[in-house]
């Protein structure tokens, strides 16, 4: 696995934490935790289709 490929699915999944904390948390939608969680997940996701589902 390219270090690279890691490093940007990780870059991803930091991007995503700070739209969705500036976008749905400060107006009240989404707590904290329920941030970081989809964050994680989405970069989960990232990652599972980098890698072509693997089961």
């Amino acid at each position: 696995m390219n270090a690279a490929m890691v490093a940007g699915i990780g870059f991803l999944g930091c991007q995503i934490d700070s739209v969705l904390g500036a976008v749905l948390e400060n107006r009240g939608f989404l707590t904290k935790g329920s941030v970081n969680a989809i964050s994680i997940i989405s970069g989960v996701l990232l990652m599972w289709l980098y890698l072509g589902q693997p089961m």
